[in-house]
């Protein structure tokens, strides 16, 4: 059934998320673990369903994100933490399999980056995108954003913005970061962008807890 229900979701995670390049390369046969035996590669591929296995391994990438992690503090579930190990090589999977899956790169670059504090893992994953797609703006955008993100001056903070420009005009952008940049230009006094984008997540996003988030800044905003 869950095999069923996921290729039927295929559709809204093909085309726009994608760029042309060239054929992909030989599968890896890094199998991650967890993974169904429906998933096999091999058994994709004689099928002809590569991208099929891509989108996938994404649903099950943001199922497994979604999930809170076994053992921890209920304090630490609440405020959504955990380590996820396996974000890297299940993204890397899906990028073999399907190099135009841009979203899901941007995605879980991001997540990495951004969410759990994995920097040289976010690098990792672009890196290897952008040497399938050299020209894609949007990876070189995010590795810089992601290169300078621990840096803590407005500077350093205009400077990640400007790097994120690219990523924040796709229609693809994933919401994290769309908060994320919101919450960068109210910090630098920029009220107009932040409201701009905080406006624009409660009109993108049917999530509950960024919507709460977007509401409580634009009040926040709007009284200064």
């Amino acid at each position: 059934m869950e095999f069923l229900w996921a290729l039927a979701a295929c559709a809204a995670l093909n085309g726009a998320a994608r760029r042309i390049l060239p054929s992909p390369q030989p599968i890896d046969t890094r199998i991650v673990s967890g993974e169904s035996a429906v998933l096999s590669d091999a058994g994709f591929l004689s099928l002809g369903m590569r991208r099929d296995a891509a989108d996938l391994g994404f649903i099950r990438l943001l199922l497994y994100y979604g999930t809170p992690q076994a053992g921890l503090p209920e304090d630490v579930v609440e405020n959504g933490g955990g380590d996820y190990p396996e974000i890297l090589p299940r993204a890397q999977r899906i990028l073999n399999l399907d190099p135009r899956f841009e979203y899901a790169v941007i995605y879980s670059a991001g997540s990495l980056a951004f969410n759990l504090e994995r920097t040289n893992e976010a690098v990792e994953l672009l890196n290897e995108a952008i040497a399938l797609n050299p020209d894609n703006i949007r990876f070189r955008a995010l590795l810089a954003a992601v290169g300078v993100k621990n840096r803590k001056n407005r500077a350093d903070t205009e400077q990640i913005l400007k790097f994120l420009a690219p990523v924040l005009a796709s229609k693809d952008c994933p919401t994290f970061l769309k908060s994320m940049a919101a919450f960068l230009n109210a910090q630098i006094g920029r009220k107009p962008e932040a409201l701009a984008l905080y406006r624009d997540i409660l009109a993108t996003t049917t999530d509950a807890g960024y919507r709460r988030l977007a509401q409580l800044m634009i009040k926040k905003l709007n009284a200064r």
